[in-house]
């Protein structure tokens, strides 16, 4: 089996033609702090919308906790539903 090396079969696979030359390690290098920021900050913003999610969850639990617990609660969610 005849093995292609990462950027041969990277240029087949994305059609580029053969002028294109194959990165140096030297860019990689350079933009190697831009990318861990990037997937630092990546990171951050998942973990932030996850804690959102969660907190917003059980305010609705909350919600319907105490709607269930209070009596003649039919007012309550007759006005919900048409508003």
């Amino acid at each position: 089996m005849d093995r292609k090396p990462h950027w041969q079969l990277y240029k087949e696979l994305e059609c580029l033609p053969q002028s294109i030359p194959e990165p140096t390690a030297e860019a990689a290098v350079l933009t190697f702090p831009l990318r861990e920021a990037w997937k630092v900050l990546m990171n951050v913003l998942a973990q932030e919308l996850v804690y959102e999610q969660q907190i917003e969850f059980l305010e609705r639990c909350l919600d319907h906790e105490l709607e269930e617990n209070q009596p003649n609660n039919f007012w309550g969610k007759f006005l919900k539903l048409i508003d």
